[in-house]
């Protein structure tokens, strides 16, 4: 069964301790051969307890975990749970009790800027991943950093603009509060006002903590008719949406389309029917017929008996690229394995990703269609995103936004 977004999340015991992870899972054959550089490096993994997402840190640990088994390695890694906070400190600690040539932490990109000195001193990578909430720029470039993430900002403006060309210029964006803290939003809002569209509000439906408004949003979608609404929540907040959304009557009046997580596989399985027919943006789909997809979720299977997710392939994916700096740095310290990231292009479950001096590129981006209570149909590829032209937008503004991270 897959995880809900109620599951139990990940226990403190369990990132406390270091894992042997020489698990026999034979879906998927070794990629570079011997493995003898990856198991050399001294890794630690740390991710939040998340309170909003409670999986995610079981979701992404059990992603390292598959690739290490299916390719049969066994590196020492240790595993942290550093809270749900924005605060950095956590990740200082684990680099002042050293002992590491390699830190994996599951953060917000733009916070990783406080770390700069002490990766600097200790001569560690980081590698900085998340969904891809956050757009990172030529500024935020150091030789210890590298970022990998699912390209959540780039599948929204995708998303957003082609609604603008399907549907119509006139967009409101329906979002929660916490959503509405990180580029991935903005990303939303360049991609109608880029394609020609127009937004004419955006309305916030549920307000931190608890405080629903969507009652007052879904009246205001009313009496504003717009040509479609993009839903961007999460977790429980998107199962909430939707339901009412659908329960409104307006699902049959004004098209929904949706950011990833809003019709999450996780909430598709509670939603009923409320999720059917929404259009959605994600390099990803559980669905994807690729034989590396299949192999990575078959193996995923059978060493959790449960179905894997984006953030389990979040984890697969940065076991990956270290597996490929570890095998092709000059070295196994800081900046060489990051140079060697930077060089990367490798076949992953979802298509082939590249690095770059900041972070990692991903796959294209599939437009998905919830084809039924549980999953998502790919319907359609988009064209290359504008990032550089996005990325200059993003720049001209100020920075503001959440520091923790993304389904944190």
């Amino acid at each position: 069964m897959r995880g809900s977004t109620r599951s139990k999340g990940i226990t403190r015991r369990d990132f406390l301790k270091s894992a042997g992870l020489g698990l026999t899972v034979n879906a998927l054959p070794p990629v570079l051969g011997t493995f003898l550089s990856l198991n050399s490096l001294r890794v630690a993994v740390a991710v939040p307890d998340s309170a909003h997402f409670p999986q995610l840190g079981d979701h992404f640990v059990n992603g390292i975990k598959t690739y290490s088994a299916a390719s049969g390695q066994s590196p020492t890694i240790k595993f942290h749970c550093i809270g749900s906070g924005s605060s950095t400190a956590p990740l200082k600690k684990i680099l002042d009790r050293g002992g590491i040539d390699v830190l994996i932490a599951y953060v917000n990109p733009l916070a990783v800027a406080w770390l700069r000195p002490t990766l600097e001193e200790k001569q560690v990578m980081l590698l900085a991943v998340d969904p891809g909430s956050q757009v990172v720029l030529e500024s935020d470039y150091s030789p210890f950093i590298r970022h990998h993430g699912l390209n959540l900002w780039q599948s929204n403006w995708a998303m957003a603009a082609h609604a603008v060309s399907q549907f119509g210029q006139r967009a409101l964006i329906a979002v929660s509060q916490y959503e509405s803290g990180f580029n991935a939003l903005r990303a939303a809002q360049l991609g109608i006002e880029m394609s020609g569209g127009h937004l004419i509000d955006t309305a916030l439906t549920h307000m931190q903590p608890t405080h629903n408004e969507i009652n007052s949003v879904l009246a205001t979608i009313r009496a504003k008719r717009p040509d479609f609404v993009f839903a961007a929540h999460s977790g429980s907040q998107a199962l909430e949406f939707l339901r009412a959304y659908e329960r409104s009557g307006l699902s049959r009046e004004i098209p929904l389309v949706a950011a990833a997580y809003t019709v999450d596989d996780a909430v598709l399985e509670q939603a009923g029917d409320a999720a059917l027919g929404i259009q959605s943006a994600f390099t990803w789909a559980s669905t994807q017929t690729e034989e590396s997809n299949l192999a990575f979720m078959n193996a995923y299977r059978t060493l959790t008996a449960q179905s894997a997710d984006s953030l389990a392939l979040l984890g697969y994916e940065t076991a990956q690229l270290l597996d490929h700096a570890a095998h092709s740095a000059s070295g196994q310290r800081g900046a060489s394995l990051a140079e060697a990231i930077a060089a990367a292009e490798i076949s992953t479950p979802r298509g082939i990703i590249r690095g770059g001096d900041i972070g990692v590129h991903g796959s294209p981006i599939i437009l998905r269609q919830v084809s039924n209570r549980t999953t998502h149909a790919a319907i359609g590829m988009f064209d290359s995103v504008p990032e550089k032209e996005i990325q200059s937008r993003m720049a001209a503004g100020l920075r503001t936004g959440w520091l923790n991270a993304y389904l944190a």
